[in-house]
């Protein structure tokens, strides 16, 4: 992890995570794979993988996290588009 000299206590990552996060809408309605059911999803982050993780299991680099209002299920946002 690389230390931001800019804003003290800060991470490169942590920074990057919340630039992306800024850039995403706040709520999605799709279908929940876990419940089910049709209802709003709340933005939670975007996961980053490794070279090696994304190219050993067909995954892109970075995705967004949504969790189900319903069951308070995390999905990927590849999952609630399937």
């Amino acid at each position: 992890m690389i230390a931001c000299t800019a804003l003290p206590g800060y991470s490169l990552n942590a920074m990057r995570w919340h630039r992306e996060a800024r850039r995403q809408p706040r709520e999605l309605f799709a279908f929940c794979p876990s419940c089910g059911q049709h209802g709003w999803f709340t933005f939670r982050g975007v996961q980053h993988w490794s070279e090696a993780v994304m190219a050993q299991a067909g995954i892109p680099q970075s995705t967004s996290l949504w969790t189900c209002e319903h069951c308070l299920s995390t999905l990927s946002e590849p999952a609630l588009k399937r």
